[in-house]
This record gives C-alpha cells, structure tokens and sequence, in this order.
C-alpha cells in the first residue's frame, strides 16, 4: 500500500536551508509544453493565471472552482539536464499522461526549449526538506488535490522561491 500525504501544516516548515534548493542557473534549457488555443490558451512565455486545473498538481491558486487570479500564477517547465533528452521525454509524458496520446493534429499545444531570464531558486521536493515538512513522497505520486494544498501552504510560508523542483512520477 502506497503512502497517504498527510495535511500541510505551513507552521511546522522548516528554514529554507541551501541542501533544499536546487538552483537553475538562466543559461539551463527549460523544456515546456503549453497550450496557445483552447480554454486556457497561454503565450510561451506566459504563466497561467486560470486555477486550480484538476491536472495540474502544484497549481497553488486558492482552492475552489478554476478562475482567473492575478496574483497567482503557474509555468510548468523540465529542466534539460544532459544530452539524454530527459527533459524533452519529461515534457512530454507529463503534459499526456492523462491520455498517453500525443495528438499531432490538435493545433492547440506547442513545445518551446526556452531559458529564463534570470537564475531560478525552486525548492527542491526531492529533498529532505518535504519529510522535515512532514509530507512524503506522495507529493509527487498521491493524488494532485493534496499536492495542491501543498502547493498553497509552501507559497505561503515561502513568498520568495520562484517556484518547486520535483522528480516526475511517470
């Protein structure tokens, strides 16, 4: 039997220290799948504004019925980490993990290999920061609405990280 992810209690993080980040440096490659048609069409470069989605397992928008909120936003990326194509392959089996289907025909997804602007400090879930929280690994695995609560009490706690780093689960 898998593990269950237990509530997020913000006040029981610990201290941010070095060993939980993860660092990307602007000249890493990001490797992103988006949406520029359909319900909630964004530019390359553009976060999504419209949250939570059932799909999306750290949209931290206030819990509730999707809506548009301009002070929460998400922009789901992998990271390229070598000449592996694992972060192409990462891409795309999270962005269709749901159907196991690439649809080459939709004209509604496109993938972008992009860099940020700047360095990126993410919280690294793959760390021992997530059992020092008191979650688990189920943070990447269990069901995407306890993620998603996770998601909100970490950007609480943590307004400064520019977003969480994660080993994919598929």
């Amino acid at each position: 039997m898998s593990e269950a992810l237990p509530d997020p209690i913000a006040d029981n993080f610990p201290p941010i220290r070095a060993a939980h980040l993860r660092n990307v440096s602007r000249r890493s490659r990001l490797i992103r799948i988006f949406s520029h048609g359909g319900r909630h069409a964004t530019k390359w470069n553009e976060p999504r504004h419209y949250g939570p989605l059932a799909t999306g397992r750290f949209d931290h928008h206030p819990a509730g019925a999707p809506s548009y909120d301009a002070t929460h936003s998400v922009w789901y990326a992998a990271l390229e980490t070598g000449n592996d194509n694992n972060g192409l392959h990462t891409a795309i089996a999270e962005r269709y993990q749901d159907t196991r289907v690439v649809p080459l025909s939709s004209g509604d997804s496109s993938l972008v290999i992009c860099r940020a602007d700047r360095d990126l400090r993410l919280l690294n879930l793959d760390s021992r920061w997530i059992t020092q929280a008191g979650g688990n690994a189920a943070i990447a695995s269990g069901p995407r609405s306890q993620s998603r609560k996770w998601a909100r009490a970490i950007r609480k706690r943590y307004p400064n990280l520019d977003g969480l780093t994660w080993s994919s689960s598929v």
